[in-house]
């Protein structure tokens, strides 16, 4: 089994091929691993074999705050257990929810834990509480290879993201940035041989695009960065708090979302404002915006000119604009504050026939 466990990267995958291993070679049909999730301080059914599923139950989630359970205790003492006879521990188990009667667990670290049950009482002797021991070791040390695989492969794909977002940048420096700056020069040049005042409207004009963009493009690469903690945060009041920062005398706001999603606030609220100001800058002064639940997130649409279908992916492109005035980052920092989420977001085409762009959650 050990060199089994090499061919496979990831937690999951580990759990997966020691059930299925412990199943086929030794005859440990109902047998199981719940793995930590700090997020939920609990025990989660990460791998059953197929007997085990209607015996523990797929849903089985073993918390430090619920009713006491032996495996969270042997989790946090990190000492197996064998229970010979289930009927010794009657705050544990009730033999009418259960058929188990007898059961190994053993922790694997930091991980969780392996159970190994049976349907009669006294079904284990020394032999199997020394094999169930020996197969979590083998188990505790592939799933910290395959931890440690995993952050290496995230640092990885932040590396990556970080060279990406430095050529945008350097892109923005080298081609955005020098239009407005060779316009800037061009009319400095002919405000000094003529003295004309007009001229210097022009150049603040030009000065004050470049400011957009590299604050555009700034907060393109502070967005990027990985959310870590969440909120379940209220739809409508983070969009409500979004569309009090937008210039919007005419428009219309309507939520029919009474959703809580799993959010940065701050961050959901900017991409929001994106989105608005997107809305105004295309749809005109009296948009009506319409924020609508969905079966996997939420949309924001709009009743302006929509967007082409051959344009629906490049608008989530750095620098893609078709606003003379815009700076072509808006919708890419959308884009940007949804993957930081582990989003994912699609621009489609509204009831109404305008822009829509879904969040999809899951």
């Amino acid at each position: 089994m050990t060199e089994e466990l090499l061919t496979v990267h990831t937690r999951e995958a580990v759990c997966d091929r020691v059930v299925e291993t412990v199943a086929a070679e030794f005859g440990m049909s109902h047998a199981g691993i719940w793995l930590h999730d700090e997020d939920e301080a609990a025990l989660v059914p990460t791998a059953l074999t197929e007997a085990s599923t209607g015996l523990f139950g797929e849903d089985a989630v073993y918390a430090a705050e619920s009713d006491p359970s032996i495996s969270w205790e042997v989790f946090e003492s990190g000492t197996a257990r064998v229970i010979d006879d289930v009927d010794d521990y009657p705050r544990i188990y009730d033999p009418a929810e259960t058929p188990v009667r007898s059961e190994i667990i053993v922790p694997l670290g930091d991980h969780g834990v392996f159970n190994v049950a049976a349907t009669r009482r006294n079904a284990f002797d020394d032999v199997d509480a020394t094999t169930a021991r020996i197969l979590a070791s083998t188990t505790t040390a592939a799933l910290d290879r395959a931890a440690h695989e995993e952050t290496i492969r995230r640092h990885r794909e932040e590396l990556e993201r970080r060279s990406d977002q430095l050529e945008a940048f350097a892109r923005t420096v080298s081609h955005d940035l020098r239009n407005p700056l060779n316009v800037a020069t061009g009319y400095l040049d002919i405000a000094r041989e003529t003295g004309g005042d007009e001229y210097f409207d022009r150049i603040e004009d030009a000065l004050g695009r470049m400011d957009r963009l590299i604050e555009d493009v700034l907060q393109l690469a502070r967005e990027g960065d990985r959310i870590r903690e969440v909120d379940r945060v209220d739809l409508e009041i983070v969009a409500r708090d979004a569309w009090a920062f937008v210039e919007t005398p005419d428009a219309e706001l309507v939520v029919d979302a009474d959703r809580a999603v799993p959010a940065d606030p701050d961050r959901l609220q900017r991409a929001l404002e994106n989105l608005f100001r997107n809305a105004v800058e295309h749809a005109g002064s009296d948009v009506t915006v319409r924020i609508e639940a969905t079966a996997a997130g939420f949309a924001v649409a709009d009743d302006g000119p929509g967007v082409p279908a051959a344009e629906r992916e490049t608008i989530f492109e750095a620098g893609h604009s078709t606003d003379p005035d815009g700076t072509g980052y808006g919708l890419a920092i959308v884009d940007t504050i949804a993957e930081a989420h582990g989003w994912d977001v699609r621009c489609g085409e509204g009831d109404d026939g305008g822009a829509r762009f879904e969040f999809v959650l899951e």
